[in-house]
């Protein structure tokens, strides 16, 4: 029986791998337990899984692949919970293997809560990111307002969970979006609508691959789409107030500044503009009238805060009705995406970051006491 797993996804990571294999095993040697780490690869062509072998750690390493066609990042991470779920191992960490400013701490400081706290569900919080749209605008309001769960980062790459966590990822049914890019948020939902304890761990500063902000909806629509496919299938209803995590960092929301002219504004309102008419007659049928009248109105630069908010739960009821389903209105959710991050690169240009974050926080709070 292994106490401890570390699990790294990856395709084409080679010229990261090696280094991020090392900092784990140095993690791994702070917690002094039985472990393996693990790599899971959808068929790298640069070495990355090459370069992980040969790697001379003091512990043990497994190379594993998706099985079946299925590849992707969550065909990844449902393989190490297979391995987790045979080897009964009572934590499991994943780690991204592109992290700049990944540390050996993180290791001890993820599975900590699992192997002490009784946790079964750990995400990180950064107190620095690069600008954070997908977590703020996405992740964090579905998981917050439709599953009541305050989860500072619910689409991090860094991550525990504890041994039946990874038992029920290894077995629950999975479609397309969550192979990819819906995971993430998928293991965040099915851990709160479980009603499992979860916590957050502050990290500290995050530096990855940055993508600019109008190629984010590429990974948002799978997030999205895998969210509300999991708000569909749970009987878990948002009660009249949210769960709060057993601990949770005071930064660990905090709007970032993004680096460098990622955050391109005027490449995410044309896109807005322009894609959102496709979808009119569909969002003429899910939204209220005020909030059709918003995102429709052709004068406005993008979507505030709180009309988003409005828009997410609309269509998370609309999920409901089996009307639609999850891919469609994950689709037709991604130009209203754009809308809302063009406006709010323009905020953090424009906002104090402490006070912008205490203003999406007080918006979050006022979406949940109308709804």
């Amino acid at each position: 029986m292994l106490t401890i797993i570390v699990g790294i996804p990856t395709l084409n990571e080679g010229q990261t791998i090696e280094r991020t294999t090392r900092l784990v095993d140095t993690g791994l040697t702070q917690l002094g337990l039985r472990a393996v780490i693990v790599n899971c690869d959808s068929g790298s062509r640069d070495g990355t899984v090459e370069r992980f072998e040969r790697v001379t750690t003091a512990y043990p390493k497994e190379t594993l692949r998706p099985e079946g066609p299925r590849q992707g990042k969550g065909a990844n991470l449902r393989r190490v919970a297979e391995y987790a779920a045979h080897a009964q191992a009572d934590a499991v960490v994943f780690v991204d293997a592109d992290v700049e400013t990944l540390r050996p701490e993180w290791i001890p400081a993820l599975a900590g809560p699992v192997l002490r706290e009784g946790a079964d569900y750990v995400s990180a919080a950064y107190q620095a990111s690069q600008g954070g749209p997908l977590r703020h605008l996405l992740s964090r309001p579905v998981v917050y307002g439709l599953f009541g769960a305050d989860i500072a980062q619910p689409t991090g790459g860094e991550i525990a969970l504890s041994g039946r966590l990874a038992r029920a990822i290894a077995t629950m049914p999975m479609e397309d979006s969550d192979y990819g890019y819906g995971i993430d948020i998928l293991i965040a939902c099915e851990a709160v609508a479980a009603g499992l304890p979860f916590c957050a761990v502050d990290l500290g500063v995050k530096v990855h691959r940055a993508r600019r902000w109008s190629t984010i909806d590429a990974i948002a629509v799978e997030v999205a789409e895998s969210a509300l496919r999991a708000y569909r299938r749970s009987p878990t209803r948002r009660g009249p107030s949210v769960r709060q995590p057993l601990r949770q960092p005071a930064l660990a929301s905090s709007v970032t500044p993004p680096h460098g002219a990622i955050a391109d504004t005027g490449v995410l309102t044309e896109r807005w503009r322009s894609e959102r008419e496709q979808f009119a007659p569909m969002y003429a049928r899910v939204l209220r009238p005020d909030v059709f009248e918003t995102v429709q109105s052709e004068t406005a630069v993008g979507i505030a805060n709180e009309p988003w908010h409005q828009v997410i739960r609309q269509f998370a009821l609309a999920c409901r009705t089996d009307v639609y389903r999850p891919q469609e209105l994950s689709a037709a959710l991604m130009p209203l995406f754009l809308g809302r991050m063009a406006v709010f690169a323009d905020e953090i240009a424009g906002t104090d970051p402490l006070e912008l974050t205490e203003r999406l926080n007080r918006d979050l709070d006022r979406c949940l006491a109308a709804a």
